[in-house]
């Protein structure tokens, strides 16, 4: 498993190199102008006269595909982003979006299961793969995330798969 290919971020250009998750063959890939992206009111109602680009926090999704000729499946991502500092040899500095995933939908095997694993701890996986970034606090304006009374509730019957994600990884 590579734990860092499951860390990056995605740019307006290009996603981290993940499996497909109907063919396993495949390598999705962004698709032409499906990155979408708006900041947030919040981010908004915080700028001032000491604001600082880093502040800045957007809301994205996008369209992926995989690039396999016989599967071209199509899975969204959505989640949150910024503005993130980057420094070239002449000391300027210039300030690209980047986008943090917190769902992916079909969401990819985060690890290959071995051909022998039973159906029933095959099902359960793949459906703790599905909330490996759900228990992730968006990396932007972590005050943002409002969470509400039923969201709480049903994300405690589902932390059990998350954890058991989390530890294998």
């Amino acid at each position: 498993m590579k734990r860092e290919l499951w860390t990056q971020s995605l740019t307006k250009h290009s996603v981290p190199p993940w499996p497909c998750p109907a063919c396993g063959k495949g390598v999705l890939s962004l698709m032409p102008k499906s990155l979408i992206f708006k900041e947030t009111a919040a981010s908004q109602k915080s700028q001032s006269d000491f604001w600082d680009p880093e502040w800045i926090t957007y809301a994205f999704c996008a369209w992926l595909k995989c690039g396999h000729a016989s599967c071209s499946q199509e899975v969204v991502v959505s989640g949150s982003g910024g503005l993130e500092a980057e420094f070239d040899p002449d000391g300027e500095t210039r300030w690209p979006e980047v986008f943090y995933p917190l769902f992916c939908w079909p969401m990819p095997e985060i690890f290959e299961l071995p051909a022998n694993c039973p159906d029933k701890v095959t099902a359960e996986l793949r459906a703790a793969f599905s909330l490996f970034w759900s228990d992730q606090l968006p990396r932007r304006d972590e005050s943002e995330l409002r969470w509400s009374a039923s969201w709480t509730s049903s994300a405690s019957r589902s932390a059990g798969r998350t954890r058991m994600v989390n530890s294998v990884i």
